[in-house]
C-alpha cells in the first residue's frame, strides 16, 4: 500500500480520544503484562498502555451468556417439555448427565452442525437427531417429529431466552454514537431467528452477524477473528485488511470483543490483535476471585506479578492493560468510552 492510502487510511479511522474514568483500576506496568498476538510463542510486550480509548472501529458481542440468557436451564427446560407435554418419564438428572455427551458425540459425528453432510440436511435435522438420541425416540413414530418441532421452536425466542436487563439501553445507546455493532457467535444460523424473537436483530444488520456455522471455523480461532475484522473493513474502506501488515495491526487494535468465555471471547480476541472484553457478570473469574492454583490457566497472557498485584478493591470491573478488561455488567461499555446513558 502506498504512503498516500496509509494516510487516508489513518485519516478515516482517527476520531476524537476520551478519558477513563479515575476510579477504574488500570495497570499499566510493561514489565508486568506480556502478549504477542501476531505470534504462537506469546513472547513479546504488547503495545505500550495508554490513558485514553478512541471510539472503536466496532464492537464485537457473543451471544449466548451475554446478551441473552436460558430462563431456567437447558435440561430443565427439556424435562419439562418432555414430560408435561408428552408423557416422555426420562429423569431430569438423567438429563443433565447425558445432554453433554449425546452433543458432544453428535457434533464429533456430524461437525458444525452437519453442514455439508449427507445424512444431516439443516440445523434443524441435526438437533432433531439430538432429541432422538437423548431421548432414544422411535424414528417411524409420528409423535417424535412432534417432539422434535415442539423442543425447536421452543429454543428460538422468549419462551426459552430472557435479555439481560442492561442489553438494551446499552446497544442503543452505542447505536445512538454511531458505533458498529457486530454479533460473533460459535453457533448456528438459528441465531438470527432468536435475534429476531429476542428484539435484539434491530441491534445488527445482516451482514455483521458472524456465525461458527456460515464461517466454518470458531472462536477461538484466529481464523475466526481475522474473517470478522477482513469482512467490516472491506465493508468500510473497499480493499483488503490482508493488503499491509502495518494497516491491519493499526485497525486491530481499535476492535473490540465482549463476551462471556475467558477462552473463546477473552483470549480469542487478544491473541487475534484485538481487544478483549471479558464480562463476568457474576464475579466468578480469577480476576475477581484470587487464587493461586489457577494462574497457569492464563497461557502467557499475564505473568504471575500482574495477577498479584491486581486492585480489586473496588469490586466493579477493572481494565487489566489497554488491550484487556474485565466487566461485570454491560452497561460498563458506556463508562469505558465515556457515553452516558442521559446525554446526546
Amino acid at each position: 500500500m502506498n504512503r498516500g492510502v496509509l494516510q487516508t487510511f489513518r485519516s478515516l479511522r482517527c476520531t476524537p480520544w476520551t478519558h477513563i474514568r479515575r476510579n477504574i483500576s488500570h495497570q499499566t506496568n510493561q514489565d508486568t503484562l506480556m502478549s504477542n498476538p501476531f505470534s504462537i510463542q506469546n513472547l513479546q510486550m504488547i503495545r505500550e498502555s495508554e490513558s485514553k480509548f478512541r471510539i472503536p472501529n466496532f464492537i464485537s458481542f457473543d451471544g449466548f451468556d451475554t446478551l441473552y440468557s436460558p430462563r431456567e436451564s437447558v435440561p430443565l427446560q427439556y424435562f419439562k417439555i418432555s414430560s408435561e407435554e408428552f408423557g416422555i418419564s426420562k429423569s431430569l438428572q438423567s438429563i443433565e448427565s447425558e445432554f453433554g455427551t449425546v452433543y458432544k458425540q453428535l457434533s464429533h459425528q456430524f461437525p458444525n452442525y452437519g453442514k455439508g453432510s449427507e445424512e444431516i440436511q439443516d440445523t434443524g435435522a441435526w438437533w432433531s437427531e439430538l432429541i432422538i438420541r437423548l431421548y432414544d425416540l422411535d424414528r417411524s413414530d409420528p409423535k417424535t417429529k412432534l417432539i422434535c418441532d415442539r423442543l425447536l421452536e421452543h429454543f428460538s425466542g422468549k419462551e426459552a431466552y430472557q435479555v439481560y436487563d442492561d442489553v438494551i439501553p446499552t446497544l442503543t445507546k452505542l447505536k445512538l454514537f454511531g458505533i458498529k455493532l457486530v454479533l460473533s457467535s460459535n453457533s448456528d444460523e438459528r441465531v438470527r431467528l432468536i435475534l429476531d424473537n429476542l428484539g435484539l436483530s434491530k441491534f445488527f444488520e445482516s451482514d455483521d452477524i458472524f456465525l461458527s456455522y456460515e464461517l466454518e471455523t470458531s472462536k477461538p480461532n484466529r481464523l475466526f477473528f481475522d474473517k470478522v475484522s477482513e469482512s467490516i473493513f472491506q465493508a468500510n474502506y473497499e480493499f483488503s485488511l490482508k493488503s499491509n501488515n502495518e494497516v491491519k495491526i493499526q485497525y486491530l487494535e481499535n476492535c473490540w470483543h465482549v463476551g462471556d468465555n475467558y477462552d473463546e471471547d477473552f483470549l480469542g480476541a487478544i491473541r487475534s490483535g484485538w481487544n478483549g472484553i471479558l464480562l463476568d457478570r457474576h464475579y466468578t473469574s480469577d480476576f475477581f476471585k484470587h487464587n493461586p492454583n489457577k494462574k497457569k490457566s492464563y497461557d502467557g497472557c499475564f505473568t504471575e506479578k500482574s495477577l498479584d498485584d491486581r486492585d480489586t478493591s473496588s469490586n466493579d470491573y477493572m481494565i487489566v492493560a489497554n488491550n484487556r478488561i474485565v466487566l461485570t455488567r454491560l452497561s460498563q461499555l458506556l463508562d469505558i468510552f465515556e457515553l452516558s446513558l442521559e446525554t446526546k
